[in-house]
């Protein structure tokens, strides 16, 4: 079996996991804005605790946004500096479908549901999916809205909550769609990147 390496840094949680055989392990703490402190640690842990070297690690899994620009990019950034150093290859798992995974084994009956990630500034990301026959899809991409815009009935990362071992779970059913390092980018959306303008924001600074 394809042994993975996966990480989650996209919200306040700093998750890693590591599959050995059919068996999933996982080290989370929630601590916002030390991600860059302990990500690294949480993975030596975990390879000490599962005593599985780097070099049988076949492929690395990252929660690729969006989500926190900092979270984000140091998510990306580990990723490929360790599969660059063992020569393999990445898969980026946008992280509302992490989120969708673990909601859908929380809600099976909902053949529907919108997802509702906090942003800043009152804004959040909003997707939709549909789940037919125990199969998951994305109808609409992450989008940034004001708060007041996003649906009655979205369900929010505050209530239910995901880490590395969805990303991982997720990532098992796309080893078709591994790239190489640097190709594996961050997601951004429309007015999200500090260096991407939203659409409003664009179109006000050239009136």
């Amino acid at each position: 079996m394809t042994t993975v390496l996966a990480l989650e840094t996209t919200s306040e949680m700093c998750s890693v996991a590591l599959n050995r055989r059919r068996n999933i392990l996982a080290e989370s703490h929630i601590a916002p804005r030390r991600h860059n402190e302990l990500v690294l640690r949480l993975i030596d842990k975990l390879l000490t605790t599962t005593e599985i070297q780097r070099t049988k690690i076949d492929l690395i899994a990252f929660s690729c946004g969006p989500g926190s620009f900092t979270g984000v990019r140091l998510g990306a950034a580990v990723a490929q500096g360790i599969a660059m150093g063992l020569g393999i290859k990445v898969i980026p798992v946008p992280t509302s479908d992490v989120m969708a995974s673990r909601v859908s084994k929380f809600f099976p009956d909902r053949s529907e549901f919108f997802l509702k990630r906090q942003s800043h500034r009152g804004w959040a990301y909003v997707a939709r999916y549909r789940l037919a026959s125990r199969s998951l899809t994305c109808v609409e991409s992450d989008q940034l809205v004001e708060e007041s815009h996003v649906p009655k009935q979205a369900i929010s990362n505050v209530d239910v909550l995901f880490n590395a071992e969805d990303v991982i779970r997720v990532a098992l059913n796309r080893t078709d769609q591994a790239v190489h390092p640097h190709l594996a980018l961050p997601k951004f959306v429309d007015g999200d990147s500090p260096y991407i303008p939203s659409a409003r924001e664009a179109k006000e600074s050239h009136s």
